[in-house]
């Protein structure tokens, strides 16, 4: 078989199968799929590069990471709670008057407390809501000195 130069290629395709590829149109047409096969692993790349939505993205952060300097996490048990309550809202802690017949009257723990955690309640229902905020130290020792007495939330929407 002496066809001249022997290109291993031959025994499966057949020399009509190079002589059609050197057409110009033949080779014009392998560019999309070039061009396809490009933007597949563009793509690949970018979807491996790009964090997954729910992982870093909107991890839970933590209490400390909350805080900003010079103020400390504080749960609080108060006696009832606006059910619409989200992270990031600012309300204020206002202690009723003394059960031990002493007569302090009701009195404004602090205001513009940044609320830390939305409202938890027991599983049983009968333990009051706790809500976690972020304080500063001296009203956080307001709200530590009437632990004992019942407290309520307050929220303001003004400024």
């Amino acid at each position: 078989m002496a066809r001249g130069p022997h290109r291993e290629s031959d025994a499966f395709y057949g020399p009509e199968m190079f002589a059609s590829l050197r057409h110009p149109l033949a080779r014009l047409l392998r560019w999309p799929r070039r061009i396809a096969a490009i933007a597949c692993l563009v793509f690949a790349a970018a979807a491996t590069l790009t964090p997954a939505a729910g992982n870093s993205a909107q991890r839970a952060r933590t209490t400390a990471e909350l805080l900003h300097r010079g103020e400390v996490a504080l749960s609080v048990e108060v006696a009832s709670t606006p059910l619409d309550l989200r992270r990031g809202d600012r309300i204020g802690l206002l202690a009723g008057p003394d059960d031990s017949g002493a007569g302090a009257p009701a009195a404004m723990l602090a205001d513009r407390l940044r609320l830390l955690a939305a409202p938890t309640m027991s599983a049983s229902g009968s333990d009051p809501p706790i809500v976690l905020v972020a304080a500063g130290r001296d009203a956080a020792l307001r709200i530590a000195a009437n632990s004992g007495r019942s407290v309520l939330v307050v929220v303001d929407k003004s400024p």
